[in-house]
């Protein structure tokens, strides 16, 4: 049954009017379907949680839909709960209407918290208004714990170790409500729906093309979350630099630098463009992981630079960094990996 409870695969389906996404058992180790056991049907998208038994997958389901999101709004999702053990749907009387942002169990296992949004993310991606949620399943109704102040907006969400925090990673928002450089941390308690803290990660740049009265540029810096020791590493975007921060305490413990010489590209391709290329400007991501055993990065990046060409056009070159293994102490890089190494699948260490 460890299959069952610990991999559980998700497919697109268009058959039978139906359409939309569904559930499946799958043997771990040769990916071939588990005999015996019918899909669960879903909708056209959804959020999911494991419970931390790892016997109940909640799923908040969308309706499904020719197209998401669907003209003019109106999102709206189901509660279901599978019972992964014995593979079954247990339907909800529990709908959500908005476009859902987070969705976890707290530590006993039982109660479901979700973040809710009505707002569009393409018309208001700073400025998004954000509802918490609390429901025990069972219950007469959802509780409505409380609404985060206008501007909490999660660029990513991760639960502390101890389940009772959400962590937000976003931008500090200046005096006007618009988005700085800097990113920070903000620390939701799920009990009462209030932020306990926030923490600024000092000496981190992160930029969003076309805000207003800025050059077209994009800095996202890498993120590796190791949520069983309470740390964050955030690969910087414009220095070879690596911020370590400690989730428990709150704090920034350590920014140094990557030890050796960054490798060549893994490939420097030319593109030519009259408006992609000058529109973006300049744009670098890097992306981080942190292995199994938390004691090794693995760090990429990708970097976009355009420059102008005679008769008005530009040339964008889109270079691809090597993949390199650190030591997640001294940041030395122990190794490069092949250059087409898909380094987006990498653990991400959980409690």
């Amino acid at each position: 049954m460890t299959c069952l409870r610990r991999l559980v695969e998700q497919i697109s389906q268009d058959g039978g009017g139906w359409r939309g996404q569904q559930l499946r058992p799958i043997d771990p180790l040769t990916l071939a379907d588990l005999p015996g056991h019918t899909p669960i049907r879903l909708g056209a998208r959804f959020s999911s949680a494991l419970s931390p038994d790892g016997n109940t997958l909640a799923v908040l389901a969308t309706t499904a839909t020719a197209s998401f999101p669907p003209p003019g709004g109106g999102i709206e999702s189901t509660l279901q709960l599978i019972d992964l053990a014995g593979w079954r749907d247990l339907p909800t009387p529990v709908t959500v209407a908005g476009e859902i942002a987070w969705l976890g169990f707290a530590p006993e296992g039982r109660t479901l918290s979700w973040l809710v949004s009505a707002d569009d993310p393409a018309t208001a991606p700073t400025q998004r208004e954000y509802t918490l949620y609390r429901y025990v399943p069972g219950a007469a109704r959802v509780e409505l714990v409380s609404w985060l102040p206008r501007g909490a907006v999660g660029e990513e969400f991760r639960p502390s170790c101890s389940g009772h925090q959400l962590i937000l990673y976003n931008r500090a928002l200046d005096a006007n409500g618009q988005p700085t450089d800097t990113p920070q941390l903000q620390f939701l308690n799920l009990a009462s729906g209030r932020f306990v803290a926030t923490l600024q990660l000092a000496g981190v740049r992160a930029v969003s093309a076309g805000e207003p009265g800025r050059k077209a540029e994009i800095l996202v810096p890498g993120l590796a979350w190791d949520i069983a020791h309470d740390r964050l590493y955030v690969a910087h975007t414009d220095a070879e630099l690596i911020t370590v921060v400690d989730l428990g305490a709150r704090t920034i413990v350590r920014q140094a630098d990557i030890v050796g010489e960054s490798p060549p590209p893994s490939y420097d391709l030319p593109t030519y463009s009259t408006e992609t290329a000058l529109q973006m400007g300049h744009a670098r991501y890097r992306f981080l992981s942190v292995d199994a055993t938390g004691k090794r990065l693995i760090l990429s990046g990708r970097e976009m630079i355009t420059t102008p060409l005679p008769g008005g056009r530009w040339q964008a070159h889109d270079r691809i960094e090597t993949p390199r293994s650190l030591d997640a102490i001294t940041f030395s890089a122990r190794a490069t990996l092949p250059a087409h190494s898909n380094v987006l699948a990498a653990t991400e260490r959980g409690c």
